[in-house]
């Protein structure tokens, strides 16, 4: 894939909540869900892909995860269209953080990438 443009003509917003009874705090193992919601603000229509996520932990490893569509879809959004979706992200530690981008097509075959902007990933009470 050669090298792509980002573009602003995508909206995305993400919040994340810290699930106490999924998590073992014991192994330890902290999972938290979060909350996508991608708004296409351009003026045609596009589909969106591939994913990219850079997740850290607290002690500053990072794993990378790649793939297709998000939750089994490539959802196709018409201009002023939303797709949210929820998913899950377990850690080995109590914080952490998720950012990325969505790989997107528009209808000539022209492909680009949004950012996902960083979100926490935060155990509550927690981070003094």
């Amino acid at each position: 894939m050669k090298n792509l443009k980002f573009s602003n003509q995508i909206t995305i917003k993400a919040k994340s909540l810290f699930l106490p009874d999924k998590s073992n705090f014991e192994k330890p193992l902290y999972f938290f869900m979060y909350k996508i919601e991608i708004i296409n603000e351009g003026s045609e229509q596009v589909q969106l892909l591939t994913r990219h996520w850079d997740i850290q932990d607290a002690n500053g490893n990072v794993n990378v995860v790649n793939g297709e569509g998000v939750i089994g879809n490539k959802p196709i959004l018409n201009p002023n269209d939303m797709f949210e979706y929820t998913s899950y992200c377990p850690l080995k530690t109590n914080f952490g953080s998720m950012k990325g981008f969505y790989t997107f097509s528009k209808k000539n075959g022209d492909m680009f990438k949004s950012l996902i902007p960083e979100f926490s990933l935060i155990v509550p009470n927690n981070i003094n």
